[in-house]
């Protein structure tokens, strides 16, 4: 029920999101701080503090592809 309800309030904030943060009214910035707060709030409504697990897991990934030289990245 939590993830058809996540659902149905991402399609509406959708709207929301072209309508009010639209590209030539609002910066890119914000535009990816409110998609990023939005995200990280359904995730915790759908999953509950498991879903820290697949952000840390997430986070992990991009410091080591931030950090990494590209000939140790596959590895």
């Amino acid at each position: 029920v939590n993830f058809v309800a996540c659902q149905l309030f991402a399609l509406l904030m959708a709207v929301w999101f072209r309508i009010y943060l639209h590209p030539s009214k609002t910066s890119p910035f914000i535009r990816h701080v409110v998609a990023t707060l939005l995200g990280l709030y359904l995730a915790l409504f759908c999953f509950g503090w498991y879903s820290v697990h697949f952000l840390v897991q997430s986070g992990l990934s991009y410091g080591v592809m931030i950090f990494a030289s590209l000939e140790h990245m596959h590895k």
